[in-house]
């Protein structure tokens, strides 16, 4: 008998409705459709549980077999949102009769748990948290000892305001699972945005100890028999690589570790490039604990750590050069500035300090056009114009000067 990757067919007995003869052909379609994977017979499936919802639209069976159908739709087809129907039904009958869809979920509980899991993460992702609510409701139904049920039950507390509840939620995750990196990552930024900076800096710590072990165990399974300590940049860089869709420069750095082969270990290379991104997000909320603290070294340390994790990552790049601006290290920050207007190029405040570190290195007429793009984005910063009216008086051009400085003026003032 075949698996699909969600569910493992067990012939069960129709709960409830063994009279029901429309409800009897669905399960032998079922059962024939998991022996053989044809897809005529999930059409032929799909298309009873239809009939049957009409014909009795309280019947719990009719609208879970159809919501089953419509998952195995949705992955044979490779479409989520087909999936997610699919979730959507299953969830109306399990509205009408939660007891009888439980026994029938509870036949292979960790496939079901997965699809509503995966579902509910979906709907945080794209904001709809009163949908996801109740789809977490039902996979904590299906399986309760599951930590990542309590750390979205957290994510949802968070998104209603009630951080007490987050915090309980995800305290139960780590009870579930003592090695769950983003709860305690979770916890430290709820304590982090109370001020509460030392126990901010206990569960950040704990979350990047775990992260790190996450990512050398990884880096170790792509590149087995070698010192990790060797092999470590160039695996994360074959990763930011195969990332950005060039194969050839990934398979050269792990050409330099060894690994002559790139396609066996794309599927570890991806898994890697979620971690980064994990870990990236991590550390980010770290280096903004040391920035509100003044602690600059460690902020830009953190920072840049996080630069070599997700060099894509434009808050570490802004904050990066933000630190190094106030450190008057104008060089340092003209370079962050300078690559994140390449990634980053609709943000005025990008070009705004890249002009401005610019004319603190005296070249003052290059410093012009970062702000003049600065103003194309934000014609109504005051601050632009003053810093153009300084510019052009430093170059001599006074009319110009004298103009940008009335502008800011009547900016300040509100007059348009």
């Amino acid at each position: 008998m075949r698996k699909t990757w969600w569910i493992v067919i067990l012939l069960v007995g129709i709960i409830g409705c063994p009279s029901n003869p429309t409800l009897t052909a669905i399960k032998i379609y079922r059962v024939q459709y998991y022996e053989n994977h044809d897809q005529h017979i999930l059409e032929k499936w799909k298309n009873l549980a239809e009939k049957e919802t009409k014909t009795n639209p309280t019947n719990c069976l009719g609208w879970f077999f159809l919501g089953e159908a419509y998952i195995n739709l949705g992955e044979v087809l490779s479409k989520p949102d087909t999936m997610l129907k699919g979730a959507m039904l299953v969830k109306k009958g399990f509205d009408i009769d939660s007891l009888k869809v439980l026994k029938e979920l509870s036949v292979n509980q960790e496939g079901y748990w997965s699809v509503f899991k995966n579902v509910t993460d979906r709907l945080i992702q794209r904001g709809e948290y009163n949908t996801a609510k109740e789809f977490l409701h039902i996979a904590i139904k299906i399986l309760p000892t599951r930590a990542e049920n309590y750390t979205m039950a957290g994510e949802i507390a968070l998104e209603d305001g009630d951080t007490t509840k987050a915090l309980t939620s995800y305290r139960k995750a780590i009870d579930l699972d003592p090695k769950n990196a983003n709860a305690y990552a979770d916890i430290g930024s709820i304590f982090s945005n109370r001020g509460t900076v030392d126990s901010s800096k206990h569960y950040f710590s704990k979350a990047k100890d775990l992260m790190s072990g996450n990512l050398i165990r990884l880096i170790e399974m792509i590149v087995p028999d070698r010192d990790v300590n060797e092999t470590r940049d160039p695996v994360i860089k074959a990763s930011i690589f195969l990332e950005d869709k060039k194969e050839a420069e990934a398979k050269k750095v792990l050409g330099e570790v060894g690994i002559g082969d790139l396609e066996p270990k794309k599927r570890l290379l991806n898994n890697l490039t979620t971690l980064r991104y994990e870990m990236g997000s991590l550390l980010f909320k770290i280096g903004l604990d040391y920035f509100k603290a003044k602690d600059s070294d460690n902020a830009i340390q953190t920072f840049k750590e996080v630069l070599e994790l997700v060099p894509k990552h434009t808050g570490a790049r802004f904050n990066a050069g933000l630190i190094e601006y106030q450190l008057k290290r104008y060089k340092d920050a003209e370079t962050e500035f300078r690559t994140l207007s390449a990634t980053k190029p609709d943000d005025y405040r990008t070009w705004f300090y890249l002009g401005a570190a610019i004319a603190q290195q005296k070249r003052y007429r290059d410093a012009i056009e970062p702000f003049e793009k600065a103003m194309e984005i934000n014609p109504k910063n005051p601050d632009i114009y003053r810093n153009l009216a300084l510019i052009y008086s430093k170059v001599g051009e006074k009319k110009k000067a004298v103009e940008y400085y009335k502008k800011a003026q009547e900016l300040e003032k509100g007059v348009k």
